[in-house]
């Protein structure tokens, strides 16, 4: 449906690298339900010159990220290095969101080094075209080492691809007053094997989808026709959350919108400006951008934090 790079950084030094995918050369045509991590965006950001909005809660808080707080760029979340269970993200929208294309909330997570899955991404998308109605998704889209796609003889790209329509709002907004909720559920290994989707309309009415990860198929980019397995899934070290473009390395233009993030697990997390580095995957983001913005945060530990969102200048 989409196209992402899944790039792998292997350093022979300092200095040198080169850009693979899988341990191939990267050829940006594999279709995905979001669009792929990279490396090294351009210097030339989104997130570069808008305003930040108050930072919530407003002491103790910690360096920001490099590429500032906004966009694709937000805090790296983790537990010591522990995996992280117990994790469920709330997305309450205070004000209105609309945008031209429209957008996704993404929750991007790290796995441990040595993982089969490396990178793995949950999340909601929300499409619309013309100002029609907005379709909104559950997607999930994990990512594979190099070192599993050679001894499972797996094509490049990603293991699991996969999304499922869950409604159509009545216009192209996200209405100030509805509550999205992505929790992801573990086995007994930490590894992440299942998510609950929820969205929590202004009347109180929800709808949920819950998807088991061992119940679908790998990826069609893998070749493999055979059902994901206890092997094919891993625990979490590190997480951000993002409110960037729906596809396709897109930037959404966000002309309204503000609300929080509340982030709960059953360990306390830690806040860091840059990856924790007990992970795999450590130089991957997404590609897809906007004109979000992030508020700042304390550096924790707490199993609570709630963190404020925004839009910048247009």
């Amino acid at each position: 449906m989409n196209r992402r790079n899944f790039l792998k950084l292997t350093a022979a030094g300092a200095v040198s690298f080169a850009l693979q995918a899988c341990g191939q050369t990267i050829q940006p045509t594999i279709p995905s339900p979001t669009a792929g991590p990279t490396f090294f965006p351009p210097a030339a950001s989104p997130t570069n010159t808008i305003a930040l909005p108050s930072a919530s809660p407003t002491s103790g808080t910690v360096l920001l990220p490099p590429r500032g707080l906004g966009s694709n760029s937000n805090y790296f979340l983790y537990s010591d290095c522990n995996p992280i269970t117990g994790l469920s993200v709330t997305i309450d929208i205070k004000k209105e969101i609309v945008s031209d294309i429209g957008f996704s909330f993404q929750l991007n997570a790290w796995s441990p080094e040595g993982a089969n899955c490396v990178w793995q991404q949950y999340g909601f998308k929300l499409v619309t075209a013309d100002n029609s109605p907005l379709k909104v998704s559950e997607f999930v889209d994990n990512w594979p080492s190099a070192n599993f796609v050679k001894s499972q003889n797996l094509g490049k790209g990603n293991l699991i691809n996969h999304f499922e329509p869950m409604l159509t709002l009545p216009d192209a907004k996200l209405p100030a007053g509805y509550r999205l909720s992505i929790t992801l559920k573990n086995d007994k290994d930490d590894n992440v094997n299942g998510i609950i989707y929820t969205i929590l309309d202004k009347a109180g009415k929800s709808t949920d989808l819950d998807v088991e990860l061992e119940s679908l198929t790998l990826a069609k980019s893998t070749g493999k026709t055979s059902q994901i397995t206890s092997a094919d899934l891993a625990p979490i070290n590190s997480f951000m959350l993002v409110l960037v473009g729906p596809i396709n390395g897109e930037h959404a233009t966000l002309s309204s919108g503000a609300g929080t993030f509340t982030y709960t697990a059953d360990r306390p997390l830690k806040v860091s400006g840059k990856d924790p580095q007990c992970t795999s995957a450590t130089k991957t983001i997404t590609t897809e951008t906007s004109n979000s913005v992030y508020g700042s945060l304390p550096a924790g530990p707490s199993q609570r934090l709630t963190q404020s969102f925004d839009t910048g200048s247009l």
